[in-house]
């Protein structure tokens, strides 16, 4: 009987490690879906109880029994996913879940395009010991190896974007490298280039020529720099202005001076060979003259236009010799403005000293400046007129519309205003035929406002009560 049951001891045992093996998955993917599908066959002494699957893009799905045969997921974007199931089973007798995972990666939106090799390289020496360095590029590939012919007989395999080879002699060599990429398709790409490289024991003598151009504009001045330096790795430059300021470093300065004059410009280029050892040196100078530049002259004046209580102040005045104008407008009444041409509504009669600030630089920033007070006088903004000339509103108060009954003769503007004198509507009434006319009062607040139709030579006005 023991014998037996030792027996059945091993059967068990070695089914289940069978069982822990066999809990591999199908896919296949439609769009940016995939469906898993699995179904093992499962002796009897052990019960299936739960399958979890995580989809690799932080979803995941548990089921339990009856656990079906398939999943379905759909992806938001394509790419590569692994997915893992995992599949817990019980068996009789032994309440310890048995687990097996299987992982598969999945594509969504096909697999991944060709790879695609392109090989190219540059150098950098220190007598014979070389410094290749690769410039090439392997779209799409998932591995990428770099063959090196230093084309002495020396040719590193699996090497890496970055070589250094030491040359036993001075000579002529061609150097090649290869670039062999694999795609994560498992297509594979290559491509391979070479360059003949001469080889010598000392850099060859760097030779520097200094040279420039100049335009002249006003107090500034720019460089152009034509300078050449033959068998250099690296050149540099320092300017001299010939007027005391800090000498300049860069290739194409440009320069502005404090006063005109005549100025000797100086240029030294600076070269080194490729060794970082040996240097060349070169200067030259050039006498330029700079003329000076007029000072701007600024003229402030104005005129104005009154109809009724708005004023339209118009710039007359001028700018000689201005590279840059503002203008700065104070109505007398706390009302500014930056415009060369304002429009400014005064709220009661009065004079007002209205004041225009002409601000300006000329070319080389030298500011002038000139200012006009006059005294403006505002009038028909009274109750006389308003008495005098009263215009037909109805309803009044009013709520969502007004109607005004307008004056037999040639009209010019209908204005809304409230008592400060801010209009809230305006309106031309010149080609305007009718006897009436209709305002909306949708957005208008609650308050007391004037409406204020222009004619001939009259004002016409009324004051109305809104309320909503």
């Amino acid at each position: 009987m023991k014998k037996i049951v030792f027996i059945l001891a091993i059967a068990l045992f070695s089914f289940n490690q069978v069982v822990k093996a066999q809990c591999a998955y199908t896919h296949f993917e439609v769009g940016n879906t995939t469906t898993l599908s699995y179904m093992w066959p499962i002796a009897l002494i052990y019960t299936l109880d739960s399958v979890r699957i995580n989809f690799g893009d932080g979803n995941s799905i548990l089921q339990t029994m009856p656990v079906s045969s398939m999943a379905q997921h759909t992806y938001a974007n394509p790419g590569v996913y692994n997915v893992c199931l995992t599949r817990y089973l019980s068996m009789i007798g032994n309440p310890t879940p048995i687990p097996c995972t299987y992982c598969d990666s999945i594509y969504i939106g096909g697999l991944p395009t060709n790879c695609n090799a392109s090989s190219s390289f540059f150098f950098v020496n220190n007598g014979l010991s070389y410094n290749f360095i690769s410039s090439g590029t392997c779209l799409n590939c998932a591995t990428t190896q770099y063959t090196w012919d230093f084309g002495d007989g020396t040719i590193l395999t699996n090497g890496t974007a970055n070589e250094t080879h030491n040359y036993a002699a001075p000579g002529f060599y061609n150097v090649c490298l290869t670039i062999n990429g694999v795609a994560a398709n498992n297509t594979t790409c290559t491509n391979t280039s070479c360059q003949a490289i001469a080889v010598t024991a000392n850099p060859a003598p760097c030779a520097a020529t200094a040279s420039f151009t100049n335009t002249v504009n006003g107090q500034t001045v720019n460089f152009t720099n034509t300078s050449s330096c033959f068998n250099c790795a690296i050149t540099s430059y320092v300017w001299d202005f010939g007027d005391g300021s800090i000498p300049n470093n860069t290739p194409n300065p440009s320069h502005t001076y404090a006063n005109p004059g005549t100025y000797t410009v100086c240029v030294t280029m600076t070269g080194m060979d490729s060794l970082n050892i040996g240097t060349c040196v070169d200067d030259t100078c050039v006498v330029i003259t700079v003329a000076g530049i007029p000072p701007c002259t600024a003229v402030s004046n104005f005129s104005n236009t009154n109809n009724v209580n708005i004023v339209q102040f118009n710039f007359t005045g001028s700018c000689t010799g201005c590279a840059t104008s503002t203008y700065a407008w104070n109505f007398g009444d706390g009302g500014t403005s930056s415009l060369p041409n304002p429009s400014h509504t005064y709220a009661a009669n009065g004079n007002y000293n209205v004041c225009l600030t002409l601000n300006a630089t000329n070319a080389n920033n030298l500011p002038c400046t000139n200012q006009l007070c006059r005294n403006v006088v505002v009038s028909e903004l009274g109750l006389n007129e308003i008495v005098k000339h009263e215009l037909l509103v109805f309803p009044n108060p009013a709520s969502n519309w007004l109607e005004l009954i307008l004056p037999q003769q040639t009209l010019h503007q209908l204005r809304l205003m409230d008592l400060s004198g801010r209009i809230l509507y305006q309106t031309d009434l010149q080609q305007y035929r009718a006897t009436t006319f209709h305002i909306p009062l949708h957005d208008v607040t609650n308050g007391v406002y004037y409406v204020e139709v222009a004619g001939e030579g009259s004002i016409f006005r009324s004051k109305v009560l809104i309320v909503h």
